[in-house]
């Protein structure tokens, strides 16, 4: 869809500093050896090892997809609020979504999901005093590949739309601004309230719902069960006709 040359040209019209690299093992982990001194965007042609939440590996097809990863110097206490994960989920899919000719969803905590599946992920990382706001985007939509955004559209304006929120906004997130933002999420959430999920160990609950303090609330029963981002993966379980 798009080629090297292509990339290099777009990102250099960027307004904010950008790294554009022909091949990395991962964005992440280029950035965690580099350590750059100023905020940044570092995009990969092609990328070798991406990984994602619980270190799941993630395969980009080169000219089709994304992966990059922003770079905010002295912003590393951010990864400590908890609702900072959905919070840029939620911004991310809202600049996705006028890309896109498909409802996009959120789904806890971190993913973007069409009709056919995962679109995108993001994952937030601290490297030194910094922090790391990494993510991959299944961009080019075919009928082999269904779980991806646009068949047609080009990504560079949403690079231009998505770098410059990252960089400028991002730094100063406050709790509040996720409060702000709740009933948008449940708005566009994957899981229903109510619907019947199960963790990785096959363990069953009922979807609550994300909280003000941004854990994920779920019912065993009458047993609430309170869940921190990255600390378990859900996923629906199907009741038949």
């Amino acid at each position: 869809m798009w080629s090297l040359s292509a990339m290099q040209q777009a990102c250099a019209a960027l307004p904010f500093a950008t790294v554009v690299l022909p091949q990395v093992d991962s964005t992440s982990a280029w950035l965690k050896r580099t350590l750059p001194p100023e905020p940044c965007m570092v995009i990969a042609y092609a990328q070798t090892r991406g990984y994602g939440q619980h270190g799941r590996g993630w395969q980009m097809r080169p000219g089709q997809d994304l992966a990059m990863t922003f770079w905010l110097p002295q912003s590393a206490h951010l990864a400590a609020l908890p609702m900072l994960t959905p919070y840029v989920a939620l911004q991310l899919r809202s600049r996705l979504q006028p890309f896109s000719d498909q409802r996009l969803w959120c789904k806890w905590p971190n993913d973007i999901y069409n009709p056919a599946g995962k679109v995108s992920g993001t994952l937030i990382e601290r490297g030194g005093a910094g922090l790391m706001v990494g993510c991959g985007i299944n961009w080019a939509r075919s009928d082999t590949w269904p779980h991806a955004l646009s068949d047609s559209v080009l990504p560079w304006d949403f690079l231009a739309q998505w770098g410059a929120w990252v960089l400028t906004a991002l730094p100063h997130f406050h709790a509040r601004h996720w409060q702000q933002v709740m009933g948008a999420w449940a708005a566009v959430d994957w899981f229903p309230r109510g619907a019947l999920v199960e963790d990785l160990q096959g363990n069953r609950y009922r979807y609550g719902g994300i909280q003000a303090d941004g854990r994920l609330l779920l019912w065993q029963g009458r047993q609430a069960v309170y869940v921190h981002s990255g600390t378990c993966s859900l996923r629906p379980v199907d009741q038949g006709p």
